[in-house]
């Protein structure tokens, strides 16, 4: 969800009146205006002794002229952002709006529209928030506020990536910029580097977001800024969460918790109760990760960052063994992202169908989890392709437009021209050299968006037929292809024996030394199947711990060296558990061949099961090949 808190938001406009001009005012009240105009530095280094002394002015600005009234509501809502009191700024924005008139000054009256803004995004109301930042950039341009216009630009672009208009967003924040860099002001230029941090971050590219971060934690450490340094590091933290660097990113939140004490709102403290909690239960610790969970929840804090932590929490919860807990917790995000109409079709609340089907199959619903995985995967590729297609159309509308600047530049100089004949012309040829461009550049566009299309579509094909843990395939590819075989249609039928593989004692390993160690055990299983067999031959992952293998061409007793091979190569490896413990493993294998007796996939998966069974009556460690005295 959201990268850096309020990091991209909090502060940025405490720089946007440090160059403003002041009003013209009585001299009696000139030296009230101008100390609450001096205060920009003091509430970014002290935000909280700043607030408190613009609590108590507030009996005296009673008897105040509006303009001065909104300069002090204007200076509270900046310290009110920086310590988090959001119910305060809403106050305050809500008494500003009662005062400001179409007299007010046009940097008083978008400011607070950024403000308001600011307030919808945090709610998730992310259509309302774009409509606000909109409005103060109109209203800064038309009375040259460049500064302000820059602000909201950047929030703009920032609201945008949180819905996931990743290239709109990112060329916005370029465009800002490049503004910025020319005003040439540190503090601008490091609020700009936050943003890009937080869209690279989206994008997946840790490396390059975790650099952006740096400089702007490098810039607010050199200006003193604590809260734009807690923000930062709060922002960090959180990329070397999603870069699974967990280590660093439990450091990294541990010295988050020690620099929030510059405000004495208590609800802060979520933040870093989130990430904690999170990178904890990513990281495999979930008992310790489910009890910072709750405390974090315990805390009133923004929808979308509860659902996050209950999605986490269900599957923790699916890990222990409790489902009913996990459907509990899951239950709850989905009702979270149902009332946040601009998350709806996003990754995020795709997620919960995700983890519902993890549920289903851990609870052996395998029917309901193919049904919920199948939807998951239809709706992110309807997601990807709606992406996509936004894209297009923005570099569509983007051409459109140039093209038709480029049709009123022509008009205009054939109309001042007109009496030259030959640069008529010239000015024709290089209307259709640029039609020409425009098509032959869409056309290429359009060819890289197909090709990309076909490789994401290529992707997700692999990813519904194989096995997340293992990489093998997953049950359903593998019994369809040895149904395919057994029906002749593929090309190479003939012989056919199939390897039934199951660990023995699974469930012990899991209880004696864990599951991380159980998920190790089932890893080097599919490692030793892809190295001992052979190239043709399918292994799937049907269950927890068995496998069913596929050879073509191989009669029983072939397919039964391989087997023992096979649980020769595994048993001969020797795991380590977390706590330094050594163990070895060993596999029950039962074998089945096509013949005039089993002639279809049913019968010879069942044959291949009885074997199975014998091999584990015989003391386990050991594989049969089937025969009829079996049955």
């Amino acid at each position: 969800m959201r990268l850096t808190l309020k990091s991209i938001i909090a502060g940025i406009l405490l720089f946007l009146f440090s160059g403003i001009d002041a009003p013209v005012v009585l001299a009696q009240d000139r030296a009230t205006l101008s100390s609450l105009q001096a205060m920009s530095e003091e509430i970014k280094r002290e935000p909280l002794l700043s607030y408190r002394r613009l609590q108590a002015l507030e009996p005296e600005a009673a008897q105040w002229p509006d303009n001065e009234k909104l300069w002090l509501l204007l200076r509270k809502a900046q310290a009110e952002l920086l310590l988090y009191l959001n119910p305060e700024l809403q106050q305050t924005v809500n008494r500003a709006q009662q005062l400001i008139t179409p007299q007010t000054q046009a940097e008083i009256i978008s400011g607070f529209k950024v403000y308001a803004g600011i307030l919808a995004q945090q709610k998730g109301q992310y259509s309302e928030a774009v409509e606000h930042f909109q409005q103060a950039l109109s209203r800064a341009e038309q009375a040259n506020l460049n500064h302000i216009y820059i602000v909201g630009k950047q929030e703009l672009a920032y609201t945008r990536s949180l819905t996931e208009l990743y290239q709109t967003s990112l060329k916005e924040i370029q465009e800002t910029y490049v503004e910025a860099f020319a005003l040439g002001d540190k503090f601008l230029l490091a609020q700009v580097n936050e943003t890009y941090g937080a869209i690279y971050g989206y994008f997946g590219d840790y490396e390059k977001s975790v650099e952006y971060y740096q400089k702007a934690l490098a810039t607010y450490e050199q200006l003193s800024y604590r809260a734009h340094i807690a923000d930062a590091v709060y922002a960090l933290a959180t990329i070397y969460r999603y870069w699974q660097k967990y280590p660093s990113a439990i450091k990294t939140f541990e010295r988050y918790r020690t620099l929030i004490d510059y405000t004495s709102n208590q609800e802060v403290a979520f933040f870093a109760l989130y990430g904690l909690g999170m990178t904890l239960a990513e990281q495999g610790q979930c008992r310790r990760g489910i009890t910072v969970i709750d405390e974090a929840l315990a805390v009133n804090a923004l929808p979308d960052y509860r659902a996050e932590l209950l999605k986490r929490k269900s599957a923790c919860l699916m890990d222990t063994g409790d489902f009913s807990g996990a459907q509990q917790a899951l239950s709850a995000a989905g009702e979270i992202f149902a009332e946040i109409p601009e998350l709806k079709g996003t990754k995020w609340q795709l997620e919960v169908d995700k983890l519902g089907s993890e549920l289903a199959h851990a609870q052996g619903d395998d029917g309901r989890a193919y049904q919920l995985l199948n939807l998951y995967l239809e709706q992110f590729s309807a997601l990807q392709k709606k992406n996509a297609d936004t894209r297009l159309e923005k570099v569509r509308l983007d051409m459109e437009q140039r093209h038709k600047a480029r049709e009123i530049s022509l008009i205009q100089k054939q109309q001042e021209l007109t009496e030259l004949r030959k640069e008529h012309n010239e000015l024709q040829d290089r209307q259709q050299k640029y039609f020409l461009l425009f098509a032959i550049s869409l056309s290429v566009f359009f060819g890289v968006v197909m090709v990309y299309q076909r490789k994401y579509n290529d992707k997700i094909l692999e990813l519904s037929i194989r096995d997340p843990l293992s990489n093998l395939y997953n049950r359903r590819y593998v019994f369809n292809y040895l149904q395919k075989f057994t029906d002749g249609t593929l090309p190479d039928k003939g012989e056919l024996s199939v390897i039934l593989l199951d660990i023995d004692n699974f469930k012990q390993i899991n209880d004696d030394f864990g599951h991380v160690a159980g998920d190790e055990v089932i890893c080097r299983v599919a490692e030793a199947g892809q190295k001992v067999l052979r190239q043709g031959d399918v292994m799937g992952r049907i269950s927890g711990e068995e496998f069913l293998c596929v050879l073509p061409r191989i009669n029983p007793e072939q397919c039964r060296e391989i087997a023992e091979r096979l649980a020769s190569s595994i048993h001969e490896y020797t795991f380590e558990a977390g706590n330094k413990k050594r163990f070895c493993v060993s596999v029950s294998i039962g074998i089945a061949s096509l013949s005039p007796q089993c002639t279809d996939s049913s019968s010879l998966y069942e044959h291949a099961d009885l074997a199975l069974d014998r091999a584990q009556e015989q003391g386990k460690n050991s594989a049969v090949v089937y025969r009829p005295e079996m049955a």
